[in-house]
């Protein structure tokens, strides 16, 4: 009894963590999810400002993965003695998860005689939901890794984009019933106002702003042009911006 309380607290911690980052929510048919990360995978360091000086800064890149999640949703047989409650969701609708802690308190209406089998394999199950659960939440903890290096490197606090405060951008074209929704960064869209989604139809920007953006840092600037990026998945590549800025650090 005390390993599943055990189990199950760690599953709901981390569940908690993950429900946050389902962009595309499984349904009684499709038991799958997409899941949605941001990360810091390059700086980019150029001459930007009016004085000539040279800033170095980052954009947050949008991510998806679909992770199964169909023993989340779902009993196997030598578990499913009971009928199962589901979760309900912020809006107390109920979802295609089960509840797996209300579940466990009403195993105690079963028979001394089922109950140590039944324990057993419910044990067994909420380990391999556990794995699964581990495996969103290592996929979605992996950008800290890099958020941490620039925070070290820039001696900046970071804050990494999430889906519930990013504001998508929305471009408009001359027709009042035509709008073009995409996840896309208002730098990415080109200069002639092609969206990356729709890239045939020119959209007119209806003010959307390019929040995933960071400036890292601002240096007097060297002589002549400059403008490099630099591939912060990549160590040498991080070891050259860790040399880049301390240089420019002692200017």
């Amino acid at each position: 009894m005390r390993a599943i309380r055990a189990i199950l607290t760690t599953n709901n911690e981390i569940w908690d963590r993950c429900k946050g980052s389902i962009t595309v929510q499984p349904s009684a048919t499709h038991k799958s999810a997409t899941f949605t990360r941001y990360e810091y995978n390059f700086a980019k360091a150029l001459k930007v400002t009016e004085d000539g000086s040279l800033q170095v800064k980052t954009e947050a890149e949008r991510s998806d993965l679909e992770f199964d999640l169909s023993l989340l949703g779902g009993l196997p047989d030598e578990i499913s003695l009971l009928s199962p409650p589901f979760l309900k969701d912020d809006d107390g609708n109920q979802t295609v998860f089960v509840d797996y802690e209300a579940y466990f308190e009403k195993t105690s209406i079963l028979h001394d005689s089922v109950i140590g089998p039944f324990l057993v394999e419910l044990k067994t199950h909420l380990e391999n939901v556990q794995v699964c659960l581990g495996e969103i939440d290592s996929w979605l903890m992996f950008p800290q890794d890099t958020t941490s290096f620039l925070e070290s490197v820039f001696k900046v606090a970071l804050e990494t984009p999430t889906e519930e405060h990013i504001e998508k951008c929305s471009f408009s074209s001359s027709h009042p019933k035509r709008t073009c929704r995409c996840h896309y960064a208002y730098s990415r869209h080109s200069t002639s106002q092609r969206c990356p989604l729709k890239p045939r139809q020119k959209f007119k920007c209806g003010g959307c702003k390019d929040n995933k953006v960071a400036c890292l840092g601002t240096f007097h600037s060297l002589p002549g042009m400059f403008d490099t990026e630099f591939d912060l998945t990549n160590d040498l590549h991080r070891r050259r911006l860790q040399h880049f800025v301390a240089f420019m650090n002692e200017k």
